[in-house]
């Protein structure tokens, strides 16, 4: 039946060149465009490359990438990448209670009849949301469809940082 495909792999931290001023993330905490040197930019894209080619799509290319920075309290809303093939992030800097990545389920309303009374135990098939535990140096690459949002950072000495980015198909 159908399956929502999610890549998961260690990768090295990736040095950036910020771009422009500060603007305010989905929720709360702190964007800035950046610039991905060449070396990082390709190893991004291989390994998004793999992922497309394990479930069946055209090769992609990186379309952008930003810097986030999440203090204590900062969190992320739940939304979508439209308009890009493939969407991701890799996480620099985390700990514990810095927030857990949020995956969605496509179907909206799946609680509606799938709620306490008739799940007796949750599983990847009749849960709402999957919660991913972030380490250091961790990329997601995951469809730009799905909805996902990030729990709000309660560590008061750890700042959350993280790049995330879009890739899009060579073919479109």
């Amino acid at each position: 039946m159908f399956e929502i495909p999610f890549y998961s792999s260690q990768c090295e931290s990736i040095p950036v060149k910020e771009m422009g001023s500060d603007r305010h993330a989905s929720g709360s905490g702190i964007q800035k465009d950046i610039v991905i040197p060449l070396l990082y930019k390709e190893e991004l894209e291989r390994h998004a490359n793999i992922f497309c080619n394990d479930i069946g799509l055209h090769k992609v290319r990186l379309d952008n990438a930003w810097y986030n920075e999440n203090a204590y309290g900062d969190h992320n809303e739940t939304h979508t990448h439209p308009g890009v093939t493939l969407s991701g992030v890799l996480y620099l800097s985390t700990g514990e209670n810095t927030g857990r990545l949020l995956l969605h389920h496509p179907c909206s309303y799946i609680n509606y009849d799938w709620n306490p009374q008739t799940v007796h135990h949750n599983t990847k098939y009749n849960t709402e949301k999957i919660a991913l535990e972030p380490s250091n140096n961790t990329l997601y690459i995951f469809p730009s469809w799905l909805q996902h949002s990030v729990e709000p950072n309660k560590n008061k000495n750890i700042l959350r940082k993280s790049i995330s980015f879009n890739f899009i198909s060579l073919y479109i």
